[in-house]
């Protein structure tokens, strides 16, 4: 009491706490960290909740996704209770983070964060002034925009805030509307994710425009300077994953890639042993850190890529689902209880080319859905935020014969009886392509952007001399080749631009992940049209 939750942190300590215990025990099939995990569940829900509990809820998320995980572990293996020297009921887990996520904005009203501003607003908390008579036997502070709560969810049209905090609560929010199926909460995160999407998100996937706060911008606000933290595209590449599990919609899937390969890769040096905090589009210098006084991202780092593999498949009854494209095995189990086994081979996202074999153990008919990515069917955008046209088509084949696509929600359909064997060869077409952004993106009028594939690329100026006075010639051919000794083997982009004299040059560009592993001389990604 008279905390200032705002920057502690204890309940999102404490929801990491039960993840971790949920993580360890799937990993190793041991309980001793799980039951630390039930007993501080417990408690909590114990402590928080409605009247007469206390109305305490995280004010940076996490949590609420970690206590559905805990009631989804225990709801789906009964079992494991016999097992926990402690009391198990799941419904409160779940039940405490439905709390969490409705209790947003439900408060006394105070302080005014936006117009008190920060230092003020801390110091009527500090006082306790929330305490007054007048404010009710359940009352506490609000945190405002920042971790948002200034109205509940339900309320809130757009996605606002402290990035991280915004996209950890709207994941936490989406994994509870896969287990209560309302129809407010699955709007509320619709609403949610297609404005950040639509229009916050930058083209590498990064979020949160605004170095104050470390938060989200106005809709259209994305400079070529923004902050974009790590911790929060992860974040957001989260949101995306949980999007596609509540909907089944490929989308949500494209934007997860577009974070994975782009702003949470960059965020790790080659050597593995720097990170960025920051990732800013356009920068003189940006330098990696070896470590910080705020060593957030790193660990965000490793929980995105310890889960990544998981998401490469997924399953809805005997409907397969083939969401990325990285070379992979995975064994599932349909429901007449035989399995199948899927297997991927790929040179993927260096060149287009997928096989995947399947092999059923009995011959068996279902539905296999494989992701056409948006980019690859000439939209680069859902809701035409960035715009971009490729030049080949994607091609299907089944056993050696291409066949027509049925595309439903961004995946192809093939229904058919598999048999032991059967191939699936995707080619995509990862060639160079111009992106550019919505008219209403004032800082980008005008300027154009290189990808290939889920990659966007960007210029150093250790490999283009006066890189911040270049104007890309769009009208030039661009070339792609991989260089096996460059930056642990890349795909490096050539075309021509104009110097700040006018004279002609040629421009190599890397994949925008790969920046700063070499010398420090700034990089760009948005670049002046010369048209």
């Amino acid at each position: 009491r008279g905390g200032m939750l705002r920057w502690q942190h204890d309940v999102y300590n404490a929801g990491m706490l039960v993840e971790a215990g949920v993580h360890y025990y799937n990993a190793t099939g041991k309980t001793n960290l799980l039951e630390v995990a039930t007993r501080c569940a417990n408690l909590m829900a114990e402590y928080m909740g409605t009247f007469p509990k206390k109305n305490v809820v995280p004010a940076h998320s996490g949590p609420e996704e970690a206590l559905v995980k805990l009631y989804t572990l225990y709801r789906d293996n009964p079992g494991l209770k016999k097992q926990i020297n402690v009391p198990v009921v799941e419904r409160e887990y779940l039940r405490l983070a439905e709390f969490w996520i409705e209790g947003r904005g439900k408060h006394c009203g105070f302080p005014l964060w936006g117009t008190w501003g920060n230092p003020a607003a801390e110091q009527w908390i500090r006082d306790r002034k929330y305490e007054a008579p007048e404010f009710g036997n359940h009352t506490r502070p609000s945190w405002g925009d920042y971790a948002q709560d200034s109205i509940p969810l339900f309320e809130q049209k757009t996605i606002e805030g402290h990035a991280v905090r915004a996209t950890l609560f709207a994941t936490g929010a989406t994994a509870a509307a896969l287990e209560n199926r309302s129809p407010e909460y699955i709007a509320a995160v619709s609403r949610l994710w297609d404005n950040m999407i639509g229009k916050r998100m930058f083209i590498t996937g990064g979020v949160g425009a605004v170095h104050f706060d470390e938060k989200f911008g106005p809709d259209y606000f994305l400079p070529t300077d923004a902050y974009l933290e790590t911790c929060a595209a992860v974040g957001a590449g989260f949101f995306s994953q949980r999007m596609n599990e509540l909907t089944g919609d490929a989308k949500y899937m494209d934007e997860l890639e577009r974070t994975l390969y782009n702003n949470v890769l960059t965020g790790i040096s080659l050597s593995g042993t720097q990170y960025t905090y920051q990732n800013p589009l356009n920068s003189a210098k940006h330098a990696r850190w070896g470590w910080h006084d705020c060593p957030c991202c790193p660990p965000m780092f490793l929980k995105m890529m310890s889960a990544m593999p998981g998401f490469i498949y997924s399953q809805k009854g005997d409907d397969i689902y083939v969401n990325l494209f990285i070379g992979s095995e995975t064994e599932l189990s349909l429901s007449d209880q035989s399995r199948i086994r899927l297997t991927q081979k790929t040179g993927y996202p260096w060149d287009g080319s997928v096989v995947m074999t399947v092999e059923p153990e009995k011959e068996k008919t279902l539905l296999l859905k494989v992701r056409i990515p948006g980019w690859a069917q000439g939209v680069e955008n859902p809701y035409d935020l960035y715009r971009s046209e490729v030049k080949s088509a994607v091609n299907l084949k089944v056993n050696g014969k291409s066949i027509a696509m049925k595309i439903f929600k961004g995946y192809a359909e093939i229904q058919r009886k598999w048999k032991k064997g059967d191939r699936v060869e995707l080619t995509l077409p990862v060639q160079p392509r111009l992106v550019t952004a919505n008219e209403a993106v004032a800082d980008l009028q005008n300027k154009v952007a290189i990808a290939a594939g889920p990659f966007v690329y960007c210029l150093e100026g250790c490999d283009n001399e006066g890189v911040a006075d270049l104007r890309l010639d769009t009208r030039a051919p661009l070339s792609m080749t991989f260089e096996k000794e460059l930056l642990n083997g890349v795909n490096v982009i050539k075309g021509q631009a104009l110097d700040k004299t006018g004279k002609k040059v040629s421009v190599s560009a890397i994949p925008y992940y790969a920046l700063g592993n070499r010398q420090d001389k700034g990089y760009v990604v948005w670049m002046p049209a010369n048209k």
